[in-house]
């Protein structure tokens, strides 16, 4: 069964003409084009039971070669530091993964789960240069 607050950003989405995939019951992504990174993708998980609320994920922004963990490492504790809406961290393949946790309201949901999302992409473009940096660097 399709969680409740999943159903109400669809609906939220389609009233607007939003674009987004929807992938199973428990997931849909939206994918953006910004100033800093062009192509951003962002999933909105609903785990669990049909009445959990979502948490945000991205993916992959930047992947590290080995030999970069640290420099890679002391950037997520920065970012951690910069922008207290998410949680960036580096998985085991050394991508950088951004989260973003939330509880959102049963009368707005829809609309909370648009704003979040808008926030978390305005987040990781604003945090790409210096992921790209460092990176690079």
């Amino acid at each position: 069964m399709e969680n409740k607050y999943k159903a109400m950003a669809k609906e939220y989405f389609a009233q607007r003409n939003l674009k987004y995939n929807d992938l199973d019951d428990n997931l849909m992504s939206l994918a953006f084009t910004m100033d800093n990174i062009k192509d951003l993708h962002i999933f909105v998980v609903f785990e669990g039971e049909e009445d959990s609320r979502p948490f945000f994920l991205s993916r992959g922004i930047v992947s590290f070669p080995e030999e970069k963990t640290l420099n890679a490492l002391l950037l997520v504790n920065k970012l951690n530091n910069q922008f207290r809406w998410t949680k960036f961290y580096l998985d085991d393949d050394g991508d950088i993964t951004i989260r973003m946790d939330a509880i959102v309201s049963d009368e707005s949901a829809g609309e909370e789960i648009w704003e979040l999302i808008i926030r978390m992409s305005r987040i990781i473009d604003e945090a790409y240069p210096e992921m790209m940096k460092t990176r690079f660097a």
